[in-house]
């Protein structure tokens, strides 16, 4: 069954309900862990706390354990650990309960039809049937991360990228040291993380086309350059992933994609 995807704000949103609440939540693949909005957390037992690095430093986040989260009325996940935060923030002016992360599709198969090829509206399929699958003919393997990362390439440098879909595009200083020939340096711009914390970041243009499994596009916005990631070169934001219909499952190490029909 398909789930709709919002896409009236800068990254998508999904109907959701966590613990029989309902509302919206942003798909936030590139994120380790599932927030959920003090709303949402009403009622919970806070379970520890965790910390993690942000741009405005060390952040701690209270913990709660889940019973159930649902996206679109199916069962996404089950008795696990999200991180509560405050108020979560949004660019549709919409209230969001949540952002789901990597953890809460770990032992799934998902397919994140940006370019409309099961159906005429953006959408996503939890477990996808045989014939939802029939269209993606190439697979590959994900690197063995807690969030999804791929082999891509750049001009005819191979690269590790992180699928994001709640991200801006971004290239690590090291590769574009490393690469000078494929990127254009534009200058700095103030940008602000899912936190509300504002920075400012040198940003970079590339200037070859990203390709994978042999389909070749360019990125619509330009990259910023962010620190050394462990495991990871470029991080692919919304702006690419939206030019791909996606088939990503956790659970088998395997991914896969179509690019949008010029």
């Amino acid at each position: 069954m398909p789930i709709l995807i919002d896409q009236s704000g800068l990254f998508p949103q999904i109907e959701c309900s966590i613990q029989e609440i309902r509302g919206l939540c942003a798909l936030d693949l590139g994120a380790e862990n599932t927030f959920i909005s003090a709303r949402a957390a009403k009622g919970l037992k806070i379970t520890g706390e965790q910390s993690m690095q942000t741009l405005g430093g060390i952040e701690t986040y209270p913990t709660v354990e889940i019973k159930s989260l649902k996206i679109g009325g199916e069962q996404l996940a089950q008795n696990f650990k999200s991180l509560v935060q405050l108020e979560i923030p949004t660019t549709s002016g919409q209230e969001l309960i949540g952002t789901i992360g990597a953890d809460a599709i770990k032992d799934k198969t998902l397919i994140i039809d940006n370019v409309r090829i099961l159906s005429t509206s953006a959408a996503i399929y939890i477990n996808p049937t045989q014939e939802q699958l029939k269209p993606f003919k190439t697979t590959g393997k994900l690197i063995p991360a807690k969030r999804p990362i791929i082999e891509i390439k750049i001009g005819n440098k191979i690269a590790k990228a992180l699928i994001d879909t709640h991200a801006q595009s971004a290239v690590t200083g090291t590769f574009v040291k490393n690469n000078p020939e494929l990127f254009q340096l534009l200058g700095r711009e103030q940008k602000t993380d899912i936190a509300g914390f504002t920075k400012s970041y040198m940003m970079a243009q590339p200037t070859a086309q990203i390709c994978i499994q042999n389909q070749c596009t360019k990125n619509l916005w330009p990259y910023m350059v962010i620190p050394p990631q462990e495991n990871i070169d470029i991080i692919l934001g919304i702006d690419y992933i939206q030019q791909y219909t996606w088939l990503l499952s956790p659970r088998n190490a395997t991914f896969s994609a179509i690019i949008k029909k010029k």
